[in-house]
């Protein structure tokens, strides 16, 4: 009987093997595709983060043609609130275009490229001259209004008011019903 018990211990070697064959294999499988969702994820992530160092280049870009526009200095001679420069790795460019009918109004493009795709922000801004009233009735002293008096808002270098009631654009009337008062003193109604 001693052959047919060592006959039996070589059987259960083979089913043994082969049992921790399939199993490594198995396993191999697995780490495979572990590995490759790790991959697959860290390249989404990548695109993702290129995609927002674009964004913030492009931010950056339409930030500092704003500076040039309200400073009204262009030290590079490209043009007003047009500039190319860097940001992060990532360079951009901006382009500036001056509203032909609202002088005080500019349209920005800015457009960055990288090696995942681009970005492209467009902008539109409105220049409003420094001051403390900028639209509107100033006085140095006090003032009285009476009841039933009305101020309304115009721009007096580009007309008188009635020329400019009677014309418009997307925004509006350039004159306006109504505009606001400020004094040193008291205003008194």
């Amino acid at each position: 009987m001693t052959p047919r018990i060592s006959s039996r211990r070589h059987s259960e070697r083979g089913t043994i093997a082969a049992t921790t064959s399939v199993f490594v294999v198995v396993l191999c499988g697995l780490a495979f595709a572990v590995l490759t969702e790790v991959t697959a994820a860290k390249k989404v992530i990548e695109h993702g983060e290129a995609d927002m160092r674009a964004l913030e280049a492009a931010e950056t870009g339409i930030a500092l043609a704003e500076v040039e526009i309200s400073s009204k200095q262009d030290p590079d001679k490209d043009g007003l609130g047009t500039l190319t420069s860097t940001y992060a790795g990532s360079r951009f460019a901006v382009v500036a275009t001056q509203d032909p009918v609202l002088a005080d109004q500019w349209t920005m493009h800015a457009q960055v490229l990288v090696s995942t795709g681009g970005r492209q922000v467009y902008g539109r801004i409105r220049r409003v001259p420094l001051g403390a009233w900028n639209y509107g009735m100033f006085v140095g002293s006090s003032i009285t209004i009476a009841g039933g008096s009305t101020t309304d808002a115009y721009d007096s270098r580009k007309g008188n008011y009635l020329s400019q009631v009677k014309n418009s654009d997307k925004f509006g009337n350039y004159a306006q019903a109504s505009g606001g008062i400020g004094s040193n003193g008291l205003i008194i109604f």
